[in-house]
């Protein structure tokens, strides 16, 4: 079951734009770190990749079960324009599982059909982050 994580400071400022993947890192890294189970973070960004809005989905030792009915109904309620989704891969390695890039895809066409788009998704390892964006799989 996925809960809202507010406050969120970000939201009431006019900083800082979501643009890339430090700035992502920065605002994530204190949720996802030394956890023994993986966690999502979706970002809400307005049309100026400022954060309007985030989620965290809980997930398990091994996985999240993303529901992308209940992430687009929140971004569409906040009128978000952009999603930014974040994640840790408590095991260290960040490299994307095959999971992780089906839901990926998934998320990004059903954000293509609601004008919501999936700028990227970020996996979190032990020393190293994967982007999605950086690595050309969105």
């Amino acid at each position: 079951m996925a809960t809202r994580a507010l406050p969120c400071p970000e939201a009431d400022r006019q900083e800082p734009r979501f643009r890339d993947a430090f700035v992502v890192a920065r605002h994530v890294q204190p949720m996802l770190s030394g956890l023994d189970h993986e966690r999502l973070v979706a970002l809400m960004l307005n049309d100026d990749d400022r954060l309007i809005d985030q989620m965290v989905f809980p997930g398990s030792a091994d996985g999240i079960d993303l529901c992308l009915r209940r992430l687009f109904t929140a971004a569409l309620a906040v009128e978000a324009r952009a999603l930014i989704l974040a994640h840790n891969h408590p095991h260290g390695d960040p490299t994307p599982s095959s999971a992780d890039i089906r839901t990926t895809r998934d998320c990004a066409r059903a954000g293509k059909l609601l004008s919501v788009a999936l700028l990227d998704h970020l996996i979190f390892g032990e020393h190293r982050i994967t982007s999605f964006r950086g690595m050309g799989l969105l």
